[in-house]
């Protein structure tokens, strides 16, 4: 007992469960940055000299998979528990770079099918990861540290965007190769590996006894959590449609509007995800005092007067600048951080014994939102450079009304 109040009296990203947790996202995430976000894009294009289009239906390949999987994946890491899950991602992510790298050019079209499908096989890694680390790590700390412990997440997905990125580019840099990276991504997963074979000695597996045994996944598992989260999954389908719509022409209307380079762009993407990794813990632990129901709600609030923020530089001149998109990306920012622990951990007190299944239900319907919004904004772009962030308001302002339907605090369930 002396040993475990002595270990609840640690921070709580120094308890070693949670630890080896947060090591395992951040280097998962310095691997997805580098693979996903910097190498594939540019290779695929100027190595392998395939068009912008065909680059974007590879990388749509994964995330339609990641979203796909999430809820399943999530089910069953309920059910066997979350270490081989944490284990066998990584596994997946080590060989798809050095695979993707050994696809012979003189295969011509068939080339692009094998990029699509070790992109899905990305994508399922990520659909195996993801709910079992959010789930696990929501199961390490008591019930009122949940959002300041998943708040720590999201400094490893910022700190992981953050370095991730620059530090492919070093790297291809250095060896003047664009393969480069797919070998530092590759080397990125073996720690994440190593990390999660680390966290198997904390015993993830779920606590559950024989008689709170998760059944088979089956449809009717999937409609059933449909029917309890209904509200939960509409609200996180809108909002991240809304955060889809500029996801791919933010370096576009960057250059289009302000003239910014790429490498003037990056350095502003720098500082303000080392900001927002600085910000994310005091964040969550705000969002845990006034209340995660709350906490959601004044989010997703922020989030949208960001986003109408930055939009009002479509009607006004003196809005059309660089300080208004800064003004409004703070506010997203802040809102982003505050309302997404709050967001999970409330998800993952709805039923004790189905967390992960839960959680991946509203990530799946989320990547869904995403996708979506990501495929109208490239379209609406076409159109109006600031029409992208019009509808990225409007989406995330109705998720914030509909969100006020929501009970002021989930409560937890073991029906």
């Amino acid at each position: 007992m002396a040993a475990v109040e002595e270990a609840r009296k640690r921070p709580i990203w120094a308890r070693p469960p949670v630890l080896r947790l947060l090591c395992v996202a951040l280097f998962a995430e310095l691997g997805v940055a580098v693979l996903n976000v910097l190498a594939m894009p540019v290779y695929l294009r100027d190595e392998r000299n395939l068009t912008e289009g065909i680059a974007g239906v590879v990388m749509m390949a994964f995330l339609l998979t990641e979203a796909l999987f999430k809820s399943y994946f999530g089910h069953l890491a309920d059910r066997f528990g979350r270490s081989r899950f944490l284990l066998f991602a990584p596994i997946v992510w080590m060989t798809t770079p050095l695979l993707t790298l050994a696809v012979p050019p003189s295969w011509g079209s068939g080339q692009i099918a094998a990029f699509v499908g070790l992109r899905v096989l990305d994508g399922v890694a990520a659909a195996m990861l993801w709910p079992a680390a959010y789930a696990a790590v929501a199961e390490a700390v008591e019930d009122g540290q949940k959002s300041k412990a998943l708040s720590m997440l999201n400094v490893c997905f910022m700190v992981g965007l953050a370095l991730g990125v620059p530090a492919g580019g070093v790297i291809n840099s250095l060896f003047d190769s664009l393969s480069a990276a797919f070998y530092l991504a590759t080397i990125l997963f073996a720690a994440t590996f190593v990390a999660a074979a680390c966290c198997v000695r904390t015993d993830l597996r779920a606590k559950h006894s024989e008689a709170d045994a998760v059944s088979e996944h089956s449809i009717a598992d999937v409609v059933a959590a449909a029917k309890k989260l209904p509200l939960v999954l509409i609200v996180g389908f809108i909002t991240f449609f809304g955060v889809g719509v500029p996801m791919v022409v933010i370096q576009f209307f960057a250059k289009d509007v302000f003239g910014l380079s790429q490498a003037q762009f990056g350095a502003l993407v720098l500082p303000a995800a080392i900001a927002m990794a600085v910000l994310s813990v005091p964040l969550g632990s705000w969002g845990e005092k006034i209340g995660r129901g709350r906490a959601v709600k004044v989010g997703l609030l922020f989030c949208a007067c960001g986003v109408w923020f930055i939009s009002l530089g479509n009607w006004f001149a003196p809005f059309e600048s660089l300080w208004a998109v800064a003004v409004g990306a703070i506010l997203v920012g802040l809102g982003f951080l505050l309302a997404i622990p709050a967001w999970y951990a409330s998800v993952s007190l709805i039923d004790s014994r189905k967390s992960a299944s839960n959680l991946g239900a509203v990530m799946t319907a989320q990547g869904f939102g995403a996708i979506v919004g990501l495929l109208v904004g490239a379209k609406a772009y076409e159109v109006n450079p600031y029409a992208p962030f019009i509808l990225c308001s409007g989406a995330v302002s109705i998720g914030w009304v509909l969100s006020l339907l929501e009970p002021t605090e989930a409560k937890s369930s073991r029906e």
